[in-house]
């Protein structure tokens, strides 16, 4: 990913939403201006996000946060709910909380032949109506600031209720950090799948999955009834005022 926000992109998709039109006046033409600028023209919109600042100023409310701390090392987290209405997923034999060598506790994929062929990958499911959805990605480097062991950016797609989806490349951080990544969209976020990068040798580069945020965020079409509803109470306000 390259900048801290992306602008405001569609994925591809072919529903477009129109404002009501029966309100009549000024009130009409403001109704129709917000939700004309808030509605899809598309399919889902969507901006990313590379810092957690940044994300956290987009969503403008506190999101619920998992930093699976609180599980044992070794957890099953293979199918477990561990936010609400938020689960994970692996095409390789485990997916279990791992604890590195200064005490950080992450989840993580192992076993099976998914990762020697090059082929492993993460999930994410969200059965609740979120529409921002941020994490990161551990051990992404082998050792802090050596260079990575992968020989290309990982894959990141996230999946949005109208059964469009938008595709992100990510590359390994130098420092050896874990990689951030954010999304907020005017849609509901249905999953994720983050396919790992892969190494010189054809295999994928190890990598784990950390602080797992999500938000609901209020509708578009919220945010523009809302601002109807003051800019009509301005107007109503002017009429008694003379």
């Amino acid at each position: 990913m390259h900048g801290t926000a992306l602008p405001l992109r569609r994925s591809a998709g072919v529903r477009t939403l129109h404002p009501r039109r029966d309100l009549g006046g000024a009130a009409t033409a403001l109704a129709s201006a917000l939700l004309g600028a808030a509605a899809p023209v598309g399919a889902a919109g969507f901006a990313s996000f590379d810092t957690l600042a940044t994300w956290e100023a987009a969503v403008g409310e506190p999101a619920l946060v998992q930093t699976f701390q609180g599980f044992s090392d070794g957890a099953q987290m293979n199918g477990v709910e561990f936010l609400p209405g938020v689960s994970a997923g692996t095409n390789m034999d485990q997916l279990r909380v791992f604890v590195n060598s200064s005490g950080a506790r992450f989840v993580f994929g192992y076993g099976g032949t998914a990762r020697e062929a090059g082929l492993a990958e993460y999930t994410l499911a969200l059965t609740q109506p979120y529409r921002a959805l941020a994490l990161d990605i551990t051990s992404f480097e082998a050792l802090p600031g050596e260079p990575s062991t992968a020989a290309g950016p990982g894959q990141m797609t996230v999946f949005f209720a109208d059964s469009t989806s938008a595709n992100f490349s990510i590359s390994g951080n130098p420092t050896g950090e874990p990689v951030f990544f954010g999304v907020v969209a005017d849609a509901p976020i249905v999953g994720l799948r983050w396919i790992e990068a892969l190494e010189g040798n054809g295999g994928s580069e190890e990598t784990g999955l950390d602080n797992m945020r999500v938000s609901a965020v209020p509708e578009p079409a919220t945010w523009a009834l809302g601002l109807l509803g003051l800019a009509t109470l301005g107007l109503r306000r002017r009429r008694l005022g003379g």
